[in-house]
């Protein structure tokens, strides 16, 4: 992909009932060379995968090993930090209140994706995801609750959908 100019994301998504921590490790090690987007869970993934815990710790570690665009989610802060171009930026979630989690990560992950490559900075795109999962979250199952992509542009315009 990297020969191609294409660029690739990942996200472990790291689950101790489907793999060990050690297995998840390795395989992390393995592909993180032909990462460029990191999309990481703080709870799970960093301390599973890296053993740390300190948001700026572990982007500063990712950003070490050649990964360009570090997105951590945190569950018990409450938003995601963004690690980009030497900086770290906090954006909280888009909204608390939720009915079903489902997919959200995915859906944040789609969204982050989708902004990055129509244009938005990663700071942005964050911004941009967190309105694609807050909506996704605020519906029942993991597919029907996605919301189109005019409401997301809607509210991330400052129209309130």
């Amino acid at each position: 992909a990297k020969e191609n100019g294409v660029m690739t994301a990942y996200d472990p998504n790291y689950y101790s009932a489907i793999t060990t921590a050690d297995e998840a490790k390795e395989n992390f090690t393995r592909i993180s060379s032909y990462v460029d987007i990191l999309f990481m869970s703080t709870k799970h993934d960093a301390i599973n995968i890296l053993e740390l815990d300190s948001p700026e710790n572990i982007i500063k570690k990712l950003w070490d090993m050649g990964i360009q665009i570090v997105v951590l989610k945190s569950s018990d802060n409450q938003g995601y930090y963004t690690g980009y171009n030497g900086n770290i930026v906090f954006t909280d979630f888009y909204t608390t209140e939720y009915v079903d989690t489902t997919c959200s990560g995915d859906a944040f992950n789609g969204g982050f994706l989708h902004a990055v490559t129509h244009g938005f900075t990663p700071f942005e795109a964050v911004k941009f995801a967190s309105i694609v999962a807050g909506l996704q979250a605020k519906g029942i199952g993991a597919i029907k609750s996605i919301p189109y992509k005019e409401e997301v542009y809607s509210i991330y315009r400052g129209n309130n959908g």
